[in-house]
C-alpha cells in the first residue's frame, strides 16, 4: 500500500505531465505483461512520447488540480496507462500499431490541447499520412505539371514538324 507521501508524488508526476505534454491518452489495461509493457515504453521512447500507470482515483485527483477539461472519472477504474507526447501523429501511429498485436488494451480517451478526440477519430487520425509524407505528396503535385510543360517545350524540332505535317496531310 502506498503511502501518502507516495501518491503525492504520483499526482505531482502527473501534474508536471499533464502541464508539459499536450498530447493525453487514458487506455484501459486488461493485463499487459511486464514484457510488452517494456516493449510499448522503449516504442514510445524512440518518438519521444511515454507511458506511465497510475491508478484511476489518483490520475482524476490530478486533473482535478490543474482544473482540466477532462471527464475521465466514469470512463475507468482501477490501474490504467496514461501515454502522452507533444507529437500526435507519431503517437498515434505507434500506438494504435501497438494495440493490433496486443488486444489487453484499449482507448479510453484521448485528449489534444484539452480537446476531446473520440475512440473513432484516434483510429482514423492513425491513418493518416506524416507530415513528410503530406509534404512530398505536395511538392511531387506542384513539380509534375511544370515537368510535363518543361518535356513538351524542350521536344525536338523534328518531332514538332511530325505533326504539323500530319496536321497538314488530314486538311488536304
Amino acid at each position: 500500500m502506498s503511502t501518502r507521501e507516495q501518491k503525492e508524488q504520483v499526482i505531482n508526476k502527473m501534474s508536471l505531465i499533464l502541464t508539459n505534454y499536450s498530447m493525453i491518452m487514458l487506455v484501459r489495461n486488461n493485463g499487459i505483461t511486464a514484457t510488452e509493457s517494456k516493449m510499448l515504453q522503449l516504442k514510445l521512447h524512440d518518438i519521444s512520447s511515454g507511458v506511465c500507470f497510475i491508478k484511476n482515483t489518483l490520475f482524476c485527483i490530478a486533473v482535478d488540480r490543474l482544473d482540466y477539461n477532462m471527464t475521465i472519472k466514469d470512463e475507468s477504474v482501477g490501474s490504467n496507462l496514461i501515454i502522452y507526447s507533444n507529437d500526435i501523429f507519431p503517437l498515434l501511429k505507434n500506438v494504435i500499431d501497438f494495440f493490433k498485436d496486443n488486444v489487453k488494451l484499449e482507448v479510453v480517451s484521448c485528449y489534444y490541447d484539452s480537446k476531446v478526440i473520440k475512440k473513432n477519430d484516434v483510429y482514423a487520425l492513425s491513418k493518416m499520412p506524416s507530415i513528410e509524407a503530406l509534404y512530398s505528396k505536395l511538392y511531387t503535385s506542384l513539380q509534375l505539371p511544370l515537368l510535363e510543360f518543361y518535356n513538351t517545350m524542350n521536344s525536338t524540332g523534328i518531332s514538332l514538324l511530325h505533326v504539323l505535317q500530319t496536321y497538314k496531310d488530314k486538311e488536304l
